[in-house]
Order: C-alpha cells, then structure tokens, then sequence
C-alpha cells in the first residue's frame, strides 16, 4: 500500500503542470539538452569510428584529419560540458552536476589527444571505446530537463567537487560532506 501511493504521488508530481515556481530550472534545462545532444551524436560517431577501426585490423594508425568527425564531436561535447558546469555553478545549480559535467569535459579532451596519438589502429580502437563510454555516461547522468536537482528546500545540495581539489588523493567519501 504504501509503495502504491508512493509510486501515486511521484506520477502525480511528474505530471503537474508547470508553474511560476518551475522558472528557475529553465535556464539549466537548455544546457542539459545541449549536452545530451552532443553526447548523442558523439554515440554515433564514435560507433562509426569504432566499426571503421574493426575492419581496419591492427596497424599503425594513421595521422587524423583536423577535422575527423569523431574529434569535431568530442570538442563539442566538451565545450557543451565545460559551459553547463559554468553556467550551473554561476546559478547554484545542481553541484555535482556541475562537477561531473567539468569531469566529463576533461575526460573528453584528454581522450582526444589519446585517441589522435594512438600509434596503432588497435589502441585507437580502445580509446574510441573509451570516449563512446563517456558519451553513453554523459546521456545516462543527464537529467532530461525536468529537475534541477535542488534539496526539497530549495538550496543546492552540498558537495564538493574532487576536481576542485588540491588533495585529490583523499578517498571519494572524504568529498562528500
């Protein structure tokens, strides 16, 4: 009985219609589209680049175009994550949010010079692997736009960032207070 009305009162909370006091997640909604849009197609390219790599055997890998389509996706995707996680911190958004957007957004530049490196086909493949995982991160961590993640009061929750630290040799609970 009581996960019935549970289950009630959350479809009952999904559905109400939008209200005044619904205006300050708009400007957070856009840039979780933004994101979900870029890590979207950073899927596909990646898939592409993946299957590509596939059937390419193991090789020395040849030099990338500046503009390789999986690249171009990638710095989208970061400048899409490094401009949600300003964008949430300026407006006290969603903290970790913001945190993981910066971390997604380093983790994707980083991945592009690996996979521009890359001296064989093989190991590009596995770096292209490991870029297409960000991405499906990226699109399984973003809220789809309906909450802003705030507390049930209205404040933001308290966390701190472990990208922010200096200390980042502390264990994962030591950021979390």
């Amino acid at each position: 009985m009581i996960r019935t009305l549970a289950a009630t009162l959350a479809l009952a909370a999904f559905c109400a219609p939008a209200s005044a006091t619904d205006a300050p997640e708009a400007p957070f909604n856009a840039y979780y589209e933004d994101v979900l849009a870029r890590a979207d197609a950073g899927l596909w390219r990646a898939d592409a680049a993946g299957a590509e790599l596939a059937l390419s055997g193991n090789r020395a890998a040849t030099a990338l175009d500046e503009d390789d389509p999986l690249l171009a996706a990638a710095a989208e995707f970061a400048r899409a994550s490094a401009a949600a996680s300003a964008r949430l911190r300026a407006n006290h958004g969603p903290a970790d949010l913001a945190c993981i957007f910066a971390g997604m957004a380093q983790d994707a530049e980083a991945r592009m010079g690996d996979i521009a490196s890359a001296p064989t086909t093989l190991v590009r493949a596995r770096e292209v692997a490991g870029l297409r995982a960000l991405f499906n991160d990226a699109v399984i961590l973003t809220p789809g736009g309906d909450e802003n993640g705030a507390a049930p009061d209205g404040t933001a929750p308290q966390f701190n960032c472990p990208l922010a630290r200096p200390d980042r040799g502390q264990a994962p609970q030591d950021y979390l207070r």
